[in-house]
């Protein structure tokens, strides 16, 4: 059973999966081993065995959201959509304290094209969690997708104010901050991230957005060449350089930019488009 977890999480799922058969025919306490050859299976694209693995988990017991959880990730493979949203509601109800458990109804809700059923257990992982970067930025979206995108962004200082150095929350705040037009806080946001990690070019990047939001453009094409030499095969930060420069008037270094941009990616519509403007 040892060996068959340690398999798994290598991603040597045919060792998992035979350590863990193994392991239920020499009378291992048959739930946790069906659970974790069920996950085994699952990320083998062995849907239909999964399955099975897991109901013999529940069917020995002690039952866990856990199981639950994973077999709707099974389900959802075998496009048992509405199966798949009872268990993750199981899931829930077993475990209503557990961030992960209402996170993955919620993202579940929102892929469904459910936004507003979704957002109450969005909400409810980032209050169990104020630092599940994951959950803040799914909850966005689906606020932006409801028509709510502004009121989101008073859930961000809790989550700071609960991990002050994670830089990955201070880039989705300063994110959320430009969306909302408020530059100057947005700029703040970025400039700390840097000072956590002066060679983040999504940091660069979005502090060269804020400065340009700003009129400060020879500052933000500063930043903005920056963020591009840190990210030579990042389309988008090569092609909002692009578009800085262009904003600039500075057409030359903005084609060469933009040119870079759709090596990286022939079919980018937006830098494309970029381009053809360049050119006018």
């Amino acid at each position: 059973y040892n060996l068959g977890n340690a398999r798994l999480r290598l991603g040597d799922f045919a060792g998992a999966i035979s350590a863990l058969e193994h392991a239920a025919q020499c009378g291992h306490p048959s739930a946790p081993v069906h659970e974790a050859l069920g996950l085994a299976l699952h990320k083998s694209g062995r849907y239909a065995s999964a399955l099975a693995a897991f109901d013999r988990a529940i069917k020995d017991g002690p039952k866990r959201a856990g199981v639950y959880h994973n077999r709707s990730l099974t389900l959802q493979a075998l496009g048992r959509v509405a199966e798949a949203e009872d268990n993750l509601r199981t899931a829930v109800s077993m475990a209503p304290h557990v961030a992960e458990s209402a996170f993955a109804l919620g993202n579940f809700l929102r892929n469904a094209g459910r936004p507003l059923d979704a957002l109450p257990y969005l909400r409810r992982a980032v209050e169990l969690e104020p630092g599940y970067l994951l959950a803040h930025q799914v909850l966005n979206e689906t606020l932006w997708q409801a028509g709510q995108g502004e009121s989101y962004l008073a859930s961000y200082p809790a989550a700071i104010y609960s991990k002050p150095n994670d830089r990955g929350l201070r880039l989705a705040y300063g994110q959320q901050l430009l969306r909302t037009l408020r530059p100057a806080e947005a700029l703040t946001e970025f400039e700390t991230a840097l000072a956590m990690d002066a060679q983040s070019p999504a940091a660069l990047d979005g502090k060269a957005q804020a400065l340009a939001a700003l009129g400060r453009f020879e500052a933000a094409n500063d930043a903005a060449g920056r963020a591009a030499q840190l990210a030579p095969q990042d389309p988008a930060i090569q092609g909002r350089k692009g578009e800085l420069l262009l904003r600039s008037q500075r057409f030359g270094e903005a084609i060469d930019a933009l040119r870079h941009a759709i090596s990286v990616r022939p079919l980018d519509q937006e830098n494309l488009a970029r381009l053809s403007t360049a050119y006018r």
